[in-house]
């Protein structure tokens, strides 16, 4: 039994550390790729200038927090922001960190999470990627400013690769993964194989996408503390 990473390239040099550090094989089937979006740069230039005007600057992914703070950087200094600054969960708190930002995360990591700590009566600016649910900015309407700072583009050659009756381990960490290979692949053989989601939100995506479609006895599991090396422990223990 494989387990199998459908990170992109560029966001699975963590993952492939702590799998070589535990001693764990993984094989990775890159999925998707990052691309940026900048289609609505003129948008967003007037969002950054006017920073200030937000009490809530809010990250929504580890990309995000890249591209973001890439945009911000090139109008103002981030030590003299006085913004509230808000992170999904642990990955896009600690990728804030890294760059000096402190930032605050529910303890449900999920936007549903963010949207019950945030100030609603205030304005909030959303990073995050086209992709995104928009749950945030669906709450906040008017309240929320957003700018999709980067795209998913998937490969669906990539994603047949999967499509075949091994029974594998797949590391799961957006719901538009597992959209998309339950769109490209054979149900028979998605049902040979076990599902790891990174969140429990993503886990219950993939359980809405499961039963919309009236498909049973998939095998969905998700993984209660995210890091990389639980992540790929509780894998191992699903082998």
């Amino acid at each position: 039994m494989t387990i199998i990473n459908t990170r992109p390239k560029s966001l699975s040099e963590n993952l492939n550390k702590a799998s070589s550090r535990l001693n764990i094989d993984i094989l990775n089937i890159n999925m998707s790729e990052i691309i940026d979006v900048k289609e609505d740069n003129e948008i967003w230039e007037s969002f950054i200038k006017n920073i200030s005007g937000y009490k809530n600057i809010i990250f929504l992914s580890q990309t995000s927090v890249t591209k973001g703070i890439n945009l911000i950087g090139e109008s103002h200094d981030l030590s003299s922001l006085e913004n509230n600054f808000y992170s999904v969960g642990e990955k896009t708190s600690a990728a804030l960190k890294a760059i000096g930002v402190e930032s605050i995360s529910p303890k449900n990591q999920s936007a549903a999470g963010l949207y019950e700590m945030i100030d609603k009566n205030t304005k909030s600016l959303v990073f995050c990627g086209k992709h995104s649910n928009n749950y945030i900015q669906s709450k906040l309407k008017a309240n929320a400013d957003t700018i999709y700072c980067f795209e998913l583009i998937y490969n669906k050659s990539e994603i047949l690769k999967i499509d075949n009756k091994n029974a594998d381990v797949i590391l799961i960490f957006n719901s538009l993964t597992f959209k998309k290979i339950f769109e490209y692949c054979k149900i028979e053989n998605l049902l040979n194989k076990k599902f790891l989601f990174a969140s429990q939100s993503i886990f219950a995506k993939a359980q809405n996408i499961c039963h919309d479609s009236k498909i049973q006895g998939m095998e969905l599991y998700f993984q209660d503390e995210f890091n990389d090396g639980s992540l790929l422990t509780r894998a191992l223990s699903l082998t």
